[in-house]
């Protein structure tokens, strides 16, 4: 009979190939897995899991590496459906997700992994190089790759080559 929740302390979860360790409160990723790039790692204080309610919620210093970004954040609940694929993600105080050269921070990031959609809330920003929108809500569509933003503030820097060109061209 499963447990109806699980809470650990201290632990750090591969959403696809874990080990325990000696003890039950720690949780160790494989390095054969670590390093091939295809697992996302949660590490947090604390760890709380309902079976009977399909979620995750990691509480307390979240780290999450993935093959596609970073993202540090106060909390986080996974979704599952019922064959235990991540359905819906929520991230919420000071997010911060790191990719390439972006940055973005809210005070809250819903991922549906269904419809590929992020939707960023409470103070959103998307900063790339000096270039960045703020808002009320942020909404990035993965599959189109379209942007919207309700309430916008763009601030656009040209590149150095873009603004010699618009001081010699006047």
């Amino acid at each position: 009979m499963k447990n109806k929740w699980i809470t650990t302390s201290m632990v750090s979860v591969g959403i696809w190939f874990v080990t325990m360790a000696s003890a039950p409160s720690q949780v160790n990723v494989r390095n054969d897995v670590k390093n091939s790039g295809q697992v996302t790692v949660i590490t947090s204080e604390k760890l709380t899991f309902d079976y009977k309610q399909n979620f995750a919620l990691f509480e307390e210093d979240v780290l999450v590496v993935d093959p596609e970004m970073n993202m540090v954040c106060d909390k986080l609940v996974v979704w599952f459906d019922e064959d235990g694929e991540a359905k819906t993600i929520k991230a919420e105080g000071h997010v911060r997700m790191t990719q390439e050269d972006k940055i973005i921070e809210s005070g809250e990031a819903v991922y549906d992994l269904e419809r590929h959609r992020v939707i960023l809330t409470k103070n959103p920003r998307v900063q790339q190089g000096q270039t960045y929108m703020e808002g009320t809500v942020i909404t990035y569509d993965l599959h189109t790759e379209v942007m919207a933003c309700d309430t916008a503030k763009v601030a656009l820097f040209p590149s150095s080559e873009e603004r010699r060109d618009l001081i010699f061209t006047r």
